[in-house]
């Protein structure tokens, strides 16, 4: 299992620490937005972590997103909708 946090904010890394202490089989990776700024990466919040990068993919995004439409327990169709396209 892992746990993704997209997030440059070191006043993360004391829960992604807390985690790890308490789910220690659970890897934890942190996602760095605005690797093309230049604001500084949060050094404590990189080393708390197992992994961190700061980019996603374009095919992870792809991968992520929900289905067009799908049947809801009751067998009522939910569309995304179209802003999200």
């Amino acid at each position: 299992d892992h746990i993704v946090l997209v997030s440059n904010d070191s006043d993360f890394a004391p829960a992604v620490m807390h985690i790890k202490a308490d789910y220690p089989n659970i890897k934890i990776g942190v996602i760095l937005p605005g690797y093309k700024s230049n604001r500084r990466k949060s050094r404590e919040l990189t080393e708390s972590a197992d992994w961190a990068r700061e980019y996603i993919r374009e095919e992870e995004i792809i991968a992520s997103q929900m289905p067009n439409h799908m049947q809801n327990k009751k067998n009522k169709t939910i569309r995304k909708p179209k802003a999200w396209f």
